[in-house]
């Protein structure tokens, strides 16, 4: 297992004021790292279990331990923290502020687990002393920058689940839980309840679609350089996906499809939109992407074996 390491303070932004890390996997940088119970047959950044319940074995993910079910067994908290990657503590309604002590003895990051935050944001930190994060369930997405601005580490965001998930009603998947909890700033997703390696494969989707939308970063090393280019060309994908799926139904609409159906006029408005979006693009470079995109579009369209197909297609 990897040994636990100390938050790393860092003034990255006005929204994110610290970054902790847990063995190797950074919470509160630029990525949203997925969190989830060992035994789900996914590769996970990091697995959460209750105290007493192997974490590791299975897995190499660094092993966060949720000591709140532990009662008076600071023993128990003494002997986890010396190899866990983070100490999940109690929620605002019992700081167990002993077992926070315990882990910040051997170093190990403490991870507190707030209740329903309601108007505020939680009790104050003196009950348990220094926090290295906190935990929102999702249910309270609004909480997120509440907490963020209250606690100044990062925030996890806890959603439920497989079953857990389809019993909270319609909407409530975890892809739709995901995109939430990163739309709303969460720093990392926390899986809780039965959770599937489908389930881990949402919400990594969901963080990396939506993560560098809402997280903009400045990369300081080639290699962290090379992950947020990552991120972005995954949202670049994404969206070029969507709109060659909106173009193709397009040209199905038009009385004269495929390229002799293009509009130029149109396509110099949609230049001249982009170009305000992304002043350090010249005109021409933009017209180049513009032309490239509309035209691997058609092909596209016109490879696609619809029952409906294009005018322009014999």
């Amino acid at each position: 297992m990897t040994a636990p390491t100390h938050r790393t303070a860092r003034a990255s932004s006005a929204r994110r004021t610290t970054v902790v890390r847990f063995g190797d996997v950074a919470v509160g940088g630029h990525s949203v790292p997925v969190i989830a119970p060992p035994g789900t047959g996914a590769d996970v950044d990091c697995v959460v279990a209750p105290a007493g319940v192997a974490a590791v074995g299975s897995t190499d993910a660094a092993a966060i331990v949720d000591v709140t079910g532990v009662g008076g067994g600071l023993h128990v908290v003494d002997a986890v923290a010396r190899t866990a990657a983070g100490i999940v503590v109690g929620d605002s309604a019992g700081r167990h502020a002993a077992h926070a002590a315990a882990a910040r003895r051997s170093g190990t990051p403490v991870v507190l687990r707030l209740g329903a935050l309601g108007d505020g944001a939680g009790a104050a930190d003196g009950d348990a002393g220094p926090i290295d994060a906190v935990v929102v369930d999702v249910e309270h997405a609004s909480a997120i920058e509440r907490a963020r601005h209250h606690y100044g580490v990062p925030v996890l965001a806890r959603l439920c689940s497989g079953a857990d998930a389809a019993a909270a009603g319609p909407g409530a998947g975890v892809g739709g839980l995901a995109g939430v909890a990163v739309a709303a700033g969460a720093d990392a997703l926390w899986l809780s309840g039965s959770v599937s390696a489908a389930d881990v494969a949402q919400a990594r989707e969901a963080a990396a679609r939506l993560g560098p939308l809402v997280r903009p970063a400045v990369p300081d090393t080639l290699g962290a350089g090379r992950e947020v280019i990552d991120g972005i060309d995954a949202v670049i994908a994404t969206l070029l996906e969507y709109r060659v799926g909106v173009a193709g139904r397009i040209q199905q609409l038009k009385p004269v499809g495929g390229h002799a159906g293009r509009d130029r006029a149109r396509e110099a408005e949609i230049v001249t939109a982009m170009a305000r979006r992304a002043p350090s693009l010249s005109r021409a470079a933009i017209e180049a992407i513009v032309a490239a995109v509309i035209e691997a579009g058609l092909e596209a369209a016109e490879r696609s074996g619809d029952d409906d197909p294009p005018v322009w297609r014999g």
